[in-house]
């Protein structure tokens, strides 16, 4: 990872679970979700996406890529792939990002509030 990219680990010792916040959100914000998941059985771990939280602020690079590539690091750096990304809108966004460019990392999706639309082509309603 280039950037600097924080994250939050929950712990746990089942089957890895990464939570990706939105776009005005930090991944403190699953908190919640996190000590019910790992209650569960999941090991669960949320990054701070570059830009957010306790992540680099002004990040060279905000591109799909660029985000895809430091949730791949994380994963590498802590060993959890393959995993489960749970992704709130650009969160969502950035999991099938990683899941396109690192399939090797990614079990399954669990997206909120996402879909698979280039941002240019989704309009408010």
């Amino acid at each position: 990872m280039a950037e600097s990219v924080a994250h939050y680990d929950w712990g746990g010792d089942g089957p890895p679970l990464v939570l990706l916040h939105g776009l005005a959100g930090y991944a403190g914000e699953w908190e919640a979700v996190a000590v019910r998941l790992r209650a569960r059985g999941h090991r669960v771990v949320a990054m701070d996406l570059r830009g957010h939280g306790d992540s680099e602020r002004k990040p060279g690079d905000t591109g799909a890529s660029a985000h895809a590539r430091d949730v791949a690091g994380l994963l590498d750096r802590l060993g959890l792939g393959p995993a489960v990304l749970v992704g709130q809108s650009l969160g969502g966004r950035v999991a099938l990002r990683t899941a396109h460019e690192h399939p090797r990392l990614v079990r399954a999706l669990a997206l909120v509030e996402a879909d698979a639309r280039p941002a240019s082509d989704v309009r408010p309603t």
